[in-house]
This record gives C-alpha cells, sequence and structure tokens, in this order.
C-alpha cells in the first residue's frame, strides 16, 4: 500500500506559522533590527529608529511583529516600551532552521 502527499495529515496551520516567522526573519531590515538590539541590554523605539535611519512608524510596526513572534522580549517604563532579544526564542528558531537544512 502507497501512501500519497493528499493522504498524510499535514499541520497546516503550524506550517503556515513557520512560514510566516521564516519570511520575517529572512527581512534583511529585521535583521537589521535584531544586530541593533543583540548589541544593547535593551532599546526604546526612538533611539532603534534614529540608529538605523528608518522611519518610526516602520520600525515600531516591525518591532511589534518580532515581539508577537516571540523573538523579542519588551519591557514598559512609563509611556515607553523597551524591546530585547528573547535568546531562548531566538536560539530555538536558529537550530530549527540549521535542523532544517540539513534535510535539503
Amino acid at each position: 500500500m502507497t501512501t500519497t502527499l493528499f493522504q498524510i495529515d499535514l499541520p497546516i496551520t503550524k506550517i503556515r506559522k513557520s512560514k510566516n516567522m521564516m519570511q520575517i526573519i529572512s527581512s534583511k531590515v529585521n535583521q537589521k533590527i535584531l544586530k541593533a538590539i543583540y548589541g544593547n541590554v535593551d532599546i526604546n523605539v526612538t533611539k532603534l529608529h534614529l540608529q538605523l535611519k528608518m522611519s518610526q512608524s516602520n520600525c515600531s510596526a516591525r518591532l511589534r511583529k518580532l515581539s508577537s513572534l516571540g523573538i523579542l522580549k519588551t519591557r514598559r517604563e512609563h509611556k515607553k516600551v523597551y524591546y530585547s532579544i528573547n535568546h531562548t526564542k531566538l536560539y530555538t528558531l536558529l537550530n530549527s532552521i540549521d535542523k532544517l537544512q540539513s534535510l535539503i
């Protein structure tokens, strides 16, 4: 008995979420943001957008997206939100990418 692709129960929701995460993490701008944050203990959007010479709204939107994926941690201090790398999540993601590449 042979199994076809259509008989396999694929976790489509997980695949789509993984695809979205890979697209976000592969963005050159998001990589610049992650590198800039990595070099700081924590940083707010104002300091980051000035450092990277990008609009504050674009920077803020990208930070929200990275935070929603769990790649960044946030800390609120009055009206400012400070961002830092969630090392556990990022290392898990990078290890997963390594494992996936070994299958290719």
